[in-house]
């Protein structure tokens, strides 16, 4: 039964060895590349698909580009040219959609529903935990199945390949056409709360950073900038899901403006000991900076300053003001 779940959504054979918390994101504006340029871009499988800007009804009014596949075709990524990616433990995420019910390869999670849901868009994740061996898969938000991967089928090898959309095991069968408009691969386990949460909030999701390239391209030297999309967990350096895309962002427009240098800055509430806080702050603002100069950004374009809980830009007096203080700043110093 696992061989069957596993092999029917991707070939996986991934192994790469997980040292920080990393996610390689594929978003679909006119090309395969992966948003950070730090993983290498997603490969065509049979017939070459196109991109298309799409109402998607999940985004509202807004249109989103995705990649549009063809009748047993679809994605693929090659692990063999990463390095230090992931290492059993893993989460996969897609947000796409397929035109046939009767020969989607995902219409035994679906069950049912498999036809109803033809044409429309599913938010599907799949995850495995390396010391447990449970492996879970999620639908828009809510866990369908579960099951220990007592055979380790769904764990992951050096060489290793993640089919999306053609099960290369069958590879004779017909899949169905379709479109994705989202694929993210973490070489960590997403927790359910958080799983839930980024369905819920699944246009942020996708859309979350997309404002921060074109904001930075106008924003004046010495300008201040509030990445209000990196946010961490509260007393810890870890950042929130979400706000990895910013980052990513970040870091995109760094490399495609090779002249720029900024100086980014910590900031937290007034809650704890002010000198824990100050460290706190170094902390996370040295943790953002290690993700973008893990991107091939020269560590010499980026100081960094924690400042604490020195320079409130709300009060600290109710949760929902004391979230606004703690941010991460951008001041862009040279252009």
């Amino acid at each position: 039964m696992a061989n069957k779940f596993f092999t029917a959504f991707f070939l996986l054979s991934l192994s790469l060895h997980a040292q920080t918390q990393k996610i390689a994101t594929y978003l679909f504006d006119n090309h395969l590349s992966e948003i950070g340029g730090r993983f290498p871009a997603l490969k065509t499988v049979g017939k070459k698909g196109k991109f298309v800007l799409e109402n998607i009804p999940q985004l509202g009014s807004e249109k989103q580009y995705v990649y549009v596949f063809e009748q047993s075709a679809g994605l693929q990524f090659v692990n063999l040219a990463t390095k230090a990616f992931v290492k059993d433990s893993y989460t996969v995420e897609m947000f796409f959609r397929y035109n046939d019910g009767d020969i989607s390869i995902y219409n035994f999670i679906l069950g049912d529903d498999a036809k109803k849901r033809t044409g429309q868009y599913i938010h599907f994740i799949f995850t495995r935990d390396a010391a447990t061996k449970q492996v879970k898969m999620y639908l828009d938000g809510e866990q369908k199945h579960q099951y220990i991967d007592e055979n380790n089928d769904a764990a992951v090898t050096e060489d290793a390949i993640m089919s999306f959309f053609q099960n290369d095991n069958e590879a004779k069968a017909l899949t169905s056409s379709g479109a994705v408009a989202l694929i993210k691969i973490y070489n960590f386990v997403l927790e359910p709360e958080i799983i839930k949460k980024t369905y819920i909030d699944l246009k942020q999701h996708l859309k979350s950073s997309s404002y921060l390239i074109e904001l930075l391209e106008v924003t004046d030297v010495g300008t201040k900038t509030v990445l209000k999309d990196i946010q961490f967990y509260q007393s810890t350096i870890q950042p929130l899901t979400d706000s990895y895309s910013s980052m990513d962002k970040l870091a995109e427009y760094l490399i495609k403006n090779p002249k720029v240098e900024i100086e980014l800055q910590g900031h937290t509430d007034n809650q704890g000991d002010f000198n824990l806080n100050l460290k706190l702050s170094v902390q996370r603002v040295e943790f953002v900076k290690k993700y973008i100069v893990d991107r091939g950004i020269n560590e010499h374009r980026i100081t960094a300053k924690g400042l604490g809980s020195t320079r409130p830009i709300a009060g600290n007096t109710v949760e929902e003001a004391r979230k606004l203080n703690r941010r991460v700043e951008v001041v862009i110093t040279k252009k």
